[in-house]
């Protein structure tokens, strides 16, 4: 399905049935595409497998419960696969927008 494939950005969910961590794992990362992914688990194992083997560049773990605010904000993210290049927020996306230059002089 293309939904499943395609980078739709809006307000659009598209369910898919597995039975392994395996098999999600692999129709997550069949896509071309990498930009952000999202496990719903209340297995915070299972949540950390998961989220090491999805390639994408923003994961976010729902667990079912009172969910954190985006407090990892300050961190650099990068996009995966045909998503994007570059880094985006914290350090290594300012970084991004830098190029390093040394200017040595000599004499007077």
């Amino acid at each position: 399905m293309s939904i499943a494939s395609e980078e739709i950005f809006g307000p659009v969910l598209c369910v898919q049935h597995f039975s392994t961590e395996s098999e999600a794992l692999a129709l997550a990362n069949e896509t071309q595409y990498g930009l952000a992914a999202t496990v719903w688990t209340r297995d915070l194992g299972r949540a950390r497998r998961m989220a090491r083997g999805i390639r994408a560049g923003d994961i976010s773990i729902c667990s079912g419960g009172a969910e954190a605010q985006d407090a990892l904000w300050m961190l650099g993210r990068e996009p995966q696969k045909a998503s994007g290049f570059g880094s985006e927020f914290g350090r290594q996306g300012l970084e991004a927008y830098s190029t390093l230059k040394v200017v040595t002089f000599s004499g007077s």
